[in-house]
């Protein structure tokens, strides 16, 4: 992949996550899933937390960060 600096970040994270899921068909079975991680270059990140379900991403994605973000602010 190719990044543009000048781009959104957020929407790059989208697209690049569209194309590492459709890219996902193509590899083996067994592997560990590819992750697209959006990082700030001038932030080091004191904690990370991965989560795994059967659910979709993106209802993956808003249930952790509505329930992560909210506890971790207290």
């Amino acid at each position: 992949m190719e990044f543009d600096f000048s781009a959104n970040a957020d929407i790059a994270a989208i697209d690049a996550t569209k194309q590492v899921n459709a890219a996902r068909r193509k590899l083996p079975d067994g592997i560990d899933e590819p992750v697209v991680v959006k990082r700030d270059i001038n932030a080091s990140s004191m904690m990370e937390i991965a989560v795994t379900s059967g659910k979709p991403l993106a209802d993956t994605y808003t249930v952790a960060n509505a329930v992560f973000k909210e506890r971790l602010q207290r």
